[in-house]
């Protein structure tokens, strides 16, 4: 992938020129041996001036500060993220001032430890030591490497200072923080740590200057290779965001005799209509699409990108409204087949299966359920009936229906004691039958009400957290209100979208949940993953 580089040197963070090339003398490793140890002495004698610029504490603590936002905003959720610190001290320091501003799992120290380390790093490596109960430095290393690679677990960003930067490989690393001078080799194989493809959503690799290495000093380790293998390999933001606006407008010329002023069916239909009427077009048209997504989502943070968000909207519209009439084998429907079909036969190879239950009569579920219920004898039937009939609509209507997804632990907690034979017949029948008055209340509820089924999700996900029982109602359609009017057929594949529903159900729950309710902060959490769940699954 491309390699995308923004210099960050504003104010206190910036390195003098002079200090820059003295340090980068200091990587002396090609000196003949006859000369090294001279070099080595002299070297010595600037090195702690160096070290007084780039492990200064004010100056870490600015750029940790610094690291966190452009994290937070652009990366978490998305993809990972590695700091390359001046030394082994600046890791400790890099680790410590990021701790201030994210949570502590989010980061690790990847380096090594000896005998002779100064007091800082030995504190921290007794702390590593305790943290990962007594494994060695090499188990460590392994274990956060691993759980790095996986995009659900922490860590999130790796510091380092020599280890990783060449041979490391994570697709998932996009971004890396430069604070450390390197040259020629090196710092073209520690560039290249963040441009593996990742799942077709990494544009490129994002190099964060703050050390004002990357112009000269990359050109120059280029110029190792020949002219074709490094051009257009290195983009600033400047170029990227030009490649996006005209792409944009080169995209929109294609629907350039469409009147549109919405994103009603008929717009639509047109203009799938003139895209397929020819293949070049189509082909032209997808093919644009697919990368101006990737721009915009490395592009969502720069303020001009709000300018043209209608026209990108208009355009995904499109593109989602193609993918689903016209398409035949979209690669989300076609990865979706395929992963389905593997775990099906998992689970054939697994399951195993129990006598079938054969003689049952069939009963509806409807209002005369009880009424045709009482006429079944035999108690282990009533039993039975009732469990079966509860996991039957919930499985055929737990994933959109609020309700029956409200119930489906109790339901499975219930048919896993009937296969168990934990618990006697009666009782499973008097548990099922609860269970099914209490989806016959919230159906009557969610109909007295007037609120459709998402509008209903939200307000059982509100329900239990502190939010007054009068005010459940008019709270889960001000919610859902709020978050139509800010999303679009296929905004789940957009992350910058997804943050700002995120931010806004964020926002919503900290100003109506009770001040005054402890572990508020841990409600609107969980709440906040609930919601989202629901807004994507009723997209």
């Amino acid at each position: 992938m491309k390699i995308t580089y923004q210099p960050r040197l504003a104010g206190d963070v910036h390195l003098d020129r002079k200090h820059l090339e003295a340090f980068i003398g200091v990587e002396f490793e090609e000196l003949p041996e006859s000369i090294r140890k001279d070099v080595e002495e002299s070297v010595k004698r600037k090195l702690d001036t160096i070290k007084t610029i780039l492990e200064n504490p004010r100056r870490i603590e600015l750029i940790a500060e610094d690291i966190a936002k452009h994290f937070k905003e652009n990366i978490d959720g998305r993809f990972k993220a590695m700091v390359v610190a001046p030394s082994r001290r600046a890791c400790v320091l890099y680790k410590r001032e990021l701790d201030r501003h994210l949570p502590p799992e989010y980061s690790e120290i990847v380096m090594t430890y000896t005998p002779r380390d100064e007091e800082i790093i030995r504190a921290y490596d007794e702390e590593l030591m305790d943290k990962y109960h007594g494994r060695n430095h090499h188990e460590i290393k392994n274990l956060v490497l691993e759980r790095f690679r996986d995009p659900d677990r922490n860590p999130r960003i790796l510091i380092v200072t020599d280890m990783l930067l060449t041979g490391f490989d994570a697709p998932i690393l996009q971004t890396m923080y430069l604070d450390k001078p390197l040259k020629e080799h090196r710092l073209l194989q520690a560039v290249a740590r963040t441009n593996r493809p990742y799942r077709d959503v990494k544009e490129a690799g994002l190099i964060i200057d703050y050390i004002g290495v990357m112009g000269a000093e990359l050109r120059r380790a280029f110029e190792l290779y020949s002219k074709e293998e490094y051009e257009g390999a290195v983009y600033d933001m400047e170029s990227m965001k030009r490649e996006y606006e005209e792409l944009l407008r080169e995209t929109l010329r294609i629907f350039s005799d469409l009147e549109w002023d919405g994103m009603d069916i008929e717009v639509l239909s047109d203009a799938v209509e003139l895209i397929t009427s020819d293949e070049e077009l189509e082909k032209k048209f997808t093919e644009n699409y697919r990368e101006l997504r990737r721009l915009f989502e490395l592009l969502s943070d720069q303020p001009f990108i709000r300018h043209g968000l209608k026209d990108y909207r208009w355009l995904t519209v499109i593109y989602t409204y193609y993918q689903r009439v016209v398409s035949r084998k979209p690669s989300v429907e076609a990865e979706t087949e395929r992963y389905y079909q593997k775990t099906l036969k998992y689970i054939h190879r697994t399951t195993e299966f129990r006598e079938i239950e054969s003689k049952l009569p069939v009963i509806e579920f409807d209002s005369d359920y009880f009424e045709n219920l009482r006429k079944v004898r035999d108690i282990r039937d009533k039993a039975a009936l009732t469990v079966y009939t509860l996991n039957s609509y919930v499985l055929r209507n737990g994933t959109r229906n609020p309700i029956y997804e409200s119930v489906a632990e109790k339901v499975e907690r219930l048919l896993e004691q009937w296969r168990e034979k934990t618990m006697d017949y009666e009782e499973l029948y008097r548990e099922g039958a609860a269970i099914i008055r209490e989806i016959w209340k919230e159906e009557r509820r969610m109909k007295e009400l007037g609120l459709d089924e998402k509008e209903f999700a939200v307000l059982m996900t509100l329900r239990g957290r502190g939010i007054p029982e009068d005010k459940l109602k008019e709270y889960a359609v001000a919610l859902t209100e709020e978050v139509d009017g800010n999303i679009f057929p296929g905004w789940t594949s957009q992350e910058s979208v997804k943050r700002n529903v995120m931010r806004i159900i964020r926002v919503f729950l900290l100003r109506n949940l009770p001040k005054d309710a402890p572990k508020r902060r841990q409600i609107a959490d969980e709440a906040q993953e609930d919601l989202m769940k629901i807004f994507e699954r009723y997209q």
